[in-house]
């Protein structure tokens, strides 16, 4: 990702990236695994789209993605329903990502 000229910042846990996500506006995306120390991808994007309902357009509504081991279905359908942008199970066609995310970026 860094060769194709995207910028990376990276959170350990849902407070930091709540955090990171209020402070940078300059973030166009997420990629999130379902699980984090402190919560999960569903959390971090109810509280990103219950922040951009809130405050308008001062926050920004982020395009979420999923990269993740897990092949649940019922957790692909989850997150889905749930309104994430895209659920990515190995194995990751990293050209294709890329292309995913140019998409959601670009628009």
């Amino acid at each position: 990702m860094l060769q194709k000229g995207f910028y990376i910042v990276i959170a350990e846990t849902l407070a930091g990236a709540n955090d990171l996500l209020l402070e940078d506006d300059n973030i166009e995306l997420i990629l999130c695994d379902t699980t984090l120390p402190d919560g999960s991808g569903l959390d971090l994007l109810h509280n990103q789209r219950n922040l951009a309902e809130r405050y308008g357009s001062l926050v920004k509504s982020r395009p979420l993605f999923i990269p993740t081991d897990s092949r649940e279905l019922a957790t692909e359908y989850q997150y889905r329903q749930a309104g994430v942008n895209d659920y990515l199970t190995p194995p990751v066609n990293i050209p294709e990502l890329i292309r995913r995310i140019c998409y959601f970026v670009t628009r």
